[in-house]
């Protein structure tokens, strides 16, 4: 292939190769948000026995895992149409061999005038502009500047909700990936509104502007992470979401807002292992001179793929609080249980063992049974200490063709009590917001799901939740157990107290204008409150 080439100019042309080249396998280790509508494609995948690459029940998948997936799937797909083309719009946005060379930003004329052709394109194949690349033999990074609007309406008020957002991210000699991301919301606050903070806001300051009712608060994503062949190190502050769920985990559900960790990660073959010790808020939004005290969280979870159909996880943890890291705690391969007793039995451990099995490509089962302090003599019994929550589920994927709608039908079922503890900082929150499953304990739900890609940029989901909610104490795991009524210690049954049925519908939709530009909206509807919104919204993305 070289022939052509003159002898002189073979010697420069093989040495740029050997520093360029290497910069097309950079690793971005870098979590990728929940909230991406790749998910949905790759779960579709998965389901149907054409991904086994990427693990079922941790999450957020990264930048690498995510382009190692698409790659593969490239290369094995079948010709469906469909499939294919939305195939192609995923790989568009995740590759990153086309990036020049040096540094590149807004302050180059040809900069804009590569956004300007991306506002006009509409190819599904177009690779998706940065705001600022830098690359080199060494280095690859870029930054990502976002603004959203969207209007919200309960029926009865009308409200604006801003977001202005700066992420960097990129790699450093293969092994370092980084991640940081900065995102401000500003909301135009209605009396009355329901409602009157919107799910975007968890914890945190919240900036009041008296003479305009502003609400302005922060959020921030980090990642700084060493990767090696098998084994990976990180320091973080990120959502974790460990469960064969789709949204609804009892384990860990990603429902608060991010928290600091160090983390260990450990992969072969069908093995998966992730060790992490975190730190949480105990109060949410706390006084500038209130004095708040340690609180910690560690975790670890196995999940190992006997074969390329069925796969099982268990998972550990604990919250422990008042005092520093417990070196106990900090090694990985350590049992938290026995460790938990031995430091006096006055910490909150929690366990969870997962199955998800694939009978046939397109049919996926799996279950959950997470346990908080359990006697096993007692399980089935009605004693309030048998504190444990139920899941299962099935996921069908009726084709390949993502125009035709997929469905997962899935049942939870939390008894009073779980995830709280007697001493009430050792509850399983942060932030005062449930770690686990969203509904709480006390609790039952019924959902159905369903997505859809009718267009490559096109991306359509519905739910439907039927619930049931106890009430009285044991219902929020902020909850004291310690204030429980003792007689009722042998008659706690599933759902205690008043009970408050409702069905809530959810329809979401997210049109891609192009590149740059996106269109989405969101329709739900509480039967228990009688209460409907609209969100409609657009958002630039460079």
């Amino acid at each position: 292939m070289l022939m052509w080439i003159p002898r002189k100019l073979k010697p420069v042309l093989i040495l740029t190769a050997m520093v360029i080249v290497p910069v097309f396998l950079m690793a971005q280790d870098v979590p990728v948000p929940l909230g991406h509508p790749v998910y949905s494609f790759l779960d579709r995948e998965i389901t149907l026995g054409k991904v086994s690459g990427l693990s079922l029940g941790m999450r957020p998948y990264t930048w690498n895992e995510i382009q190692t997936a698409l790659e593969s799937l490239d290369r094995s797909l079948a010709p469906n149409a469909g499939e294919r083309d939305l195939l192609k719009r995923y790989l568009a946005e995740f590759k990153l061999e086309n990036t020049r060379p040096g540094l590149t930003g807004p302050w180059q004329k040809d900069k804009w005038r590569d956004l300007g052709s991306h506002v006009r394109s509409t190819g599904i194949e177009d690779k998706f502009p940065h705001f600022i690349t830098y690359r080199d033999a060494e280095i690859l990074g870029w930054v990502d500047w976002q603004e959203s609007v969207r209007m919200e309406s309960d029926g009865e008020h009308v409200r604006p909700l801003y977001k202005d957002q700066l992420t960097f991210q990129g790699s450093i000699a293969d092994r370092i990936s980084f991640l940081t991301e900065f995102t401000e919301h500003r909301l135009g606050y209605q009396e009355g509104f329901v409602p009157a903070l919107p799910p975007e806001y968890k914890q945190g300051f919240l900036l009041v502007h008296s003479e305009t009712q502003w609400r302005i608060w922060d959020h921030n994503r980090s990642t700084l992470r060493l990767s090696g062949d098998h084994l990976d190190f990180e320091i973080s502050k990120e959502q974790i979401y460990w469960g064969f769920s789709r949204n609804d985990s009892p384990i860990l559900s990603a429902q608060t807002a991010s928290y600091p960790f160090l983390g260990l990660r450990f992969k072969y073959r069908g093995l998966r292992i992730m060790s992490f010790n975190g730190q949480l808020l105990p109060v949410n939004d706390p006084e500038r001179e209130q004095d708040i005290p340690e609180k910690n969280i560690a975790g670890h979870r196995v999940e190992l793929a006997f074969s390329k159909t069925f796969t099982m996880s268990f998972t550990e943890m604990v919250i422990y609080a008042n005092r520093p890291p417990e070196l106990g705690y900090l090694i990985p391969v350590n049992a938290f249980f026995t460790e938990e007793h031995l430091l006096g039995d006055r910490d909150n451990t929690l366990m969870a063992l997962e199955a998800s099995w694939l009978p046939l490509p397109g049919l996926r089962a799996y279950g959950t049974f997470f346990w908080d302090d359990i006697s096993w003599f007692q399980v089935f019994d009605t004693w309030w200490g048998s504190k444990f929550l139920v899941q299962a589920g099935l996921h069908w994927v009726f084709s390949s063709n993502p125009a035709i709608p997929d469905v997962r039908l899935e049942l939870s079922a939390a008894r009073p009590w779980v995830y709280t503890h007697g001493d009430s900082i050792n509850t399983f929150t942060h932030a005062e917001h449930g770690l686990g499953f969203p509904l709480g304990p006390n609790s039952q739900q019924l959902s159905l799901v369903t997505s859809i890609h009718p267009l490559p940029r096109l991306n359509i989901e519905a739910k439907l939740e039927n619930q049931v909610k106890g009430s009285g104490l044991g219902s929020d795991p902020l909850d004291n157990y310690n204030d429980r009524d003792k007689d009722l210690d042998w008659e706690t049954t599933w759902l205690m107290g008043d009970l408050t049925r409702s069905s809530n519908l959810y329809f979401s939709a997210r049109y891609l204008l192009n590149t740059v530009l996106s269109l989405h909206g969101r329709i739900g509807y509480d039967s228990a409150g009688e209460q409907l919104w609209v969100y409609l919204g657009g958002q630039f993305n460079w």
